[in-house]
């Protein structure tokens, strides 16, 4: 197999792209130039990696021509890893990126002569105001985002979707909030459940008084989900899938545990973790709280997350993945916790 991926060089790129190297024959990693000396850093140990230099958000998407012909002859995978992870992104860095990238993407995939199958990354914000049992197929359907972002990776996918690519089996795979290494618990940026963890920790001595009254005030639904999945957890199950596609034409997968854990439930558990005596108190769903969501360091676009009752099936992914590990979240916790904690302190 001679795969091309994009987006190899982040957080969750790689990771895959350090497994997948052991696997396949040929690896053509897309880089912007000024990436490249991090990459060969990052996958010195593999000789079938080779460089191409470009950027999704070109029209060429190639810097050289003789790397686009050469390509178009021997690659007969696409993985498309790249795009702008950002709830707080500006529409037109969400649409630069996120579609306009795709699109690009999918017309190099058009002029590759034996290409078999393109695989896409997406997110599971796509749901946007869904609610209720959602099936993975359900999720296609989704209208009225509140952020640029999940809008975006929607847009993404209907792109993909309804561009006609002939006998060329598509792939789109909807990870859930990626946390930090189970092994190590490293983190390279605070988003999702980080945001509320760098908040109790740089607050716990203040927030340890909260024992008086047994409270922790926090605008959430009790019947919403964080659908959490650690790093190297996502690495393993997207490795396998790439490697083990199955005959269907189109088919979407929500990556993550099949028993979500509930914010209160999360919370919770971190409330205890940093010595707060204290329970989540679930607020009522108001406007007000996207504009006090950033005084505690949150971002006001998580607001409508905190308070969704979707319910995400994950039938597509043990029906052609039964093999996948299964996880436990509230186990691997504290091991997330001590990651971040160590990046706490070293971004003090």
């Amino acid at each position: 197999m001679n795969l091309f991926i994009t987006g190899g060089t982040g957080f969750i790129g790689k990771r895959v792209v350090n497994r997948l190297a052991t696997q396949v024959d040929k690896i053509y990693l897309l880089v912007r130039e000024k990436s490249v000396a991090r990459a060969k850093k990052n996958f010195s140990n593999h000789t079938n990696v080779e460089y191409i230099i470009g950027d999704i958000t070109q029209d060429d998407v190639i810097d050289k021509y003789q790397q686009l012909k050469m390509l178009q002859d021997k690659v007969d995978g696409i993985l498309n890893i790249a795009g702008n992870y950002n709830l707080e992104i500006t529409e037109f860095e969400a649409y630069k990126n996120n579609v306009i990238g795709v699109q690009n993407i999918l017309n190099f995939a058009k002029t590759v002569k034996n290409l078999e199958i393109f695989h896409h990354i997406s997110t599971y914000a796509v749901i946007g105001t869904l609610n209720g049992e959602l099936s993975e197929n359900e999720m296609d359907n989704a209208r009225n985002f509140k952020d640029f972002y999940a809008k975006s990776k929607m847009q993404g996918e209907n792109i993909l979707r309804n561009t006609e690519l002939i006998g060329v089996r598509k792939r789109i795979y909807r990870p859930g909030i990626v946390t930090g290494s189970t092994k190590s618990g490293d983190i390279e940026k605070i988003d999702g459940p980080y945001y509320l963890m760098k908040f109790l920790y740089e607050q716990k001595e203040i927030l340890k008084n909260l024992k008086y009254i047994k409270k922790f005030p926090l605008p959430f639904n009790d019947k919403a989900f964080l659908p959490l999945i650690p790093v190297d957890y996502l690495a393993d199950w997207l490795e396998y899938a790439v490697l083990n596609p199955t005959e269907h034409e189109l088919r979407s997968y929500n990556f993550f545990g099949e028993k979500p854990v509930t914010i209160k439930n999360f919370t919770n558990y971190l409330l205890k973790a940093y010595g707060i005596e204290a329970e989540p108190m679930e607020l009522k769903e108001l406007g007000i709280y996207k504009y006090i969501l950033p005084k505690i360091g949150m971002p006001k676009e998580l607001l409508q997350y905190m308070y969704s009752e979707a319910k995400y099936s994950v039938e597509n992914r043990k029906e052609d993945f039964p093999e996948l590990k299964e996880y436990s979240m509230m186990d691997l916790t504290k091991k997330i916790i001590s990651g971040s904690n160590k990046y706490f302190q070293e971004a003090q």
